[in-house]
């Protein structure tokens, strides 16, 4: 007994020497490769950058990429970290709710593979084991049985992806709390040592299965990132590689040249004591939970000034190696399949494989499964209405998007001249004894109302009728019956408005320079749209281009031969409006040949009584689609697509479509001098 005694006093001091070795190590100040999170970049990427070629420099990537960049950042930092309210009526964060969604179970536990952990204790582990040891006494082994995370959900603060180096990026996270629940099963048996002090050979072995649990309150992480991605091998990923989910991760792993954590600070506030639960001896359940409470005691303090540099040291180089081993078992890219011909099947394309076959499509998912998930993101995320059917895009889109480039939400500002058509002389002779010469121009558009989409609305909706026709609702406005006067939501345009009718004998001889707003309550815009997009040239689409909107434009096919009667690669089948009874105009004379016009308003809220304003209303729509389904504008669009086309750096001038010969030159139609006639004989 005395033996056994002095051998438990010599445990007991030998477990709290080795907790203070190892507390120890993690309080002394860190080396400079560990404490400065930008050595890694400036004294090792060097190296790589000779070697492989040049890395994606996060310091100028708003340069080369333009600001969407900044503008998408600023937008997931929105999604993540915009509160909400959550089922106890307080605050929450946007990526609580999407940890819970795609990670957390019914419980709201994150289960860790065990296998992660204990394969940093033996390269050889198919049993989880973490501690093996045999002394005089016992022979026991200890493993992992499963790993439990609570509190996931519980973030408060976040303020990610900060560039501090050129290719590193800092985040700071803030949480409530974490909760660890760690099941362990240790089975002990007497020592098989010739000096064991216990001769119990044919005793079976104990087996006891036990939780550890320990919970840290108000925690502070504090993580640098550093991310090399290669330039070239990123900018030459194709699209179409890109268009399965599968393929996306070992995609941008191919491109990653180095990637590891060079910071990685964690502080607590407070530690809850630890709690051992499951043993079937209350003996051994009363001795291990209160020695447990001992040691937290004892050591609680030291461990939470050690913590920091403890996920300074393993923790990081545990992440590092792991994502070492991720990146160079993942990190090669599937190539694009063999080139297709024709043209995107838009059915396929924006649908899942089941909707897609319903509409006519070929339901294979030939183009991935990737854009099918995005359009139900923006579906369920952009286009879900409220109660009085205003749709989310107007705060998550429309509003911020509008006040970057007007200041104000829901507005936009055009300065300078819009249109300008100028017909110089008129040849037809029913016409000449009215007018030798007409111009009408339009400048200084400013609209407001715009963050007023409801439902009805649908952007990009394939038709089951044909492989190349999209249908596009929009509606904005106001709803039904609710008063002009009263609602800020109607649609408002105010723009200069110039009409000069020329001719010495014209008897509607007229120069006016007016100010026109249009109040308009409901706004309905029904358009078809068919468009023919090269297969190939989609699928082969290089990463480094895709901002390039030239390149964009020159993945439609210009030509006759795609199916759509005019050369253009896109053509408006059909295009309609519908304008609320209720619009009004108010007018205001800047320079008037027309004295009578100083009180246009007056005139109008009498020709509104005569239903010319229906009618000019009327007028005006069907010039417009006939203007958009036109030769005139078609020929533009096909031109477009020709100059984009030798624009865009990835495709060879010799291998782009033939520049047409010659495009249709705007003409007056009809419909359109009759209105101009109309308008300026009534007033």
């Amino acid at each position: 007994c005395e033996e056994l005694a002095d051998l438990g006093d010599d445990e007991l001091d030998n477990i709290l020497a080795m907790i203070s070795d190892e507390i120890e190590v993690y309080l002394q100040p860190l080396p400079d490769d560990f404490s400065n999170p930008l050595y890694q970049e400036t004294n090792i990427l060097n190296d790589i950058s000779d070697e492989k070629g040049a890395l994606v420099n996060f310091q100028e990537i708003e340069t080369l990429a333009g600001e969407w960049i900044q503008k998408a950042l600023e937008q997931l930092d929105s999604l993540l970290g915009s509160g909400t309210s959550s089922n106890n009526g307080q605050n929450d964060l946007g990526i609580n709710e999407l940890i819970r969604s795609s990670l957390l179970d019914d419980q709201g536990e994150f289960s860790i593979d065990p296998s992660l952990i204990s394969g940093f204790f033996s390269d050889e582990n198919s049993n989880n084991i973490i501690f093996e040891g045999h002394d005089k006494l016992t022979e026991t082994t200890m493993s992992l049985v499963s790993i439990r995370v609570q509190g996931l959900d519980t973030f408060k603060e976040l303020d990610l992806l900060n560039v501090v180096g050129n290719y590193t990026v800092r985040n700071l996270l803030k949480m409530e709390r974490l909760t660890f629940s760690i099941e362990l099963e240790a089975t002990m048996m007497a020592s098989s040592l010739s000096s064991s002090f216990i001769d119990a050979s044919n005793a079976k072995p104990i087996t006891e299965v036990f939780t550890i649990a320990f919970t840290a309150n108000d925690i502070e992480i504090d993580f640098t990132i550093l991310l090399a991605l290669n330039e070239m091998t990123l900018g030459t990923i194709q699209l179409g590689s890109m268009l399965h989910t599968t393929n996306i991760l070992p995609c941008l792993f191919s491109a990653i040249d180095k990637a590891s954590f060079t910071g990685l600070a964690l502080t607590v506030t407070d530690l809850v004591p630890p709690t051992m639960t499951g043993f079937l001896d209350r003996g051994i359940d009363q001795i291990m939970s209160s020695g447990a409470t001992a040691l937290f005691n004892m050591y609680e303090k030291a461990m939470i000034r050690a913590m920091p540099n403890f996920f300074q040291l393993f923790v990081r180089d545990v992440i590092n190696d792991y994502i070492d081993g991720v990146v160079s078992l993942l990190g090669k890219c599937p190539d694009t399949k063999p080139p297709m011909s024709g043209f995107v099947d838009f059915r396929d394309l924006f649908l899942d494989p089941d909707d897609a076959l319903a509409s006519g499509g070929s339901g294979d998912a030939p183009y991935g499964n990737v854009i099918p998930w995005i359009m139900d993101i923006i579906d369920d995320q952009l286009f879900s209405a409220d109660e009085s059917g205003q749709l989310s895009v107007n705060e998550l889109m429309v509003r911020p998007l509008t006040k970057s480039q007007s200041g104000i939400e829901g507005s936009l500002h055009f300065n300078g001249t819009l249109i300008d058509l100028n017909k110089r002389q008129v040849t037809r002779k029913i016409w000449t004894s009215f007018a030798d010469n007409l111009r009408l121009r339009l400048s200084d558009l400013h609209l407001s109302g715009l963050d007023s989409m409801r439902v009805p609305t649908e952007i990009l909706s394939p038709k089951s009728s044909s492989a190349h026709t999209l249908e596009n609702k929009i509606s904005i406005g106001v709803t039904e019956n609710v008063s002009i006067t009263d609602n800020s939501d109607s649609l408002r345009a105010s723009f200069g408005f110039e009409l000069l009718v020329g001719g010495e004998n014209s008897p509607l001889a007229m120069n006016n320079l007016m100010d026109l707003e249009l109040i308009v309550p409901s706004l309905d815009i029904l358009a078809m749209l068919r468009a023919t997009v090269e297969v190939d040239r989609l699928m082969k689409f290089p990463l480094k281009d895709i901002t390039n909107v030239d390149c964009w434009i020159s993945t439609l096919w210009s030509s006759k031969n795609s199916g759509i009667e005019s050369d253009a690669g896109v053509a408006i089948e059909y295009l309609n409006m519908v304008l609320d009874d209720g619009m009004m105009v108010n007018a205001s004379c800047i320079s008037c040949t027309n004295q009578m016009l100083n009180q246009f308003n007056s005139v109008l809220s009498f020709l509104e009584d005569q239903e010319w304003i229906s009618n000019i209303r009327s007028r005006a729509i069907l010039i417009g689609s006939q203007l958009a389904r036109g030769e005139w504008v078609q020929g533009m669009i096909a031109k477009q697509i020709d100059s984009s086309s030798r624009r865009c750096p990835h495709l060879n001038f010799e291998n782009s479509m033939p520049l047409a010969q010659k495009y249709q030159k705007f003409e007056t139609t009809r419909e359109m001098v009759d209105g101009v006639l109309y308008g300026g004989m009534t007033l």
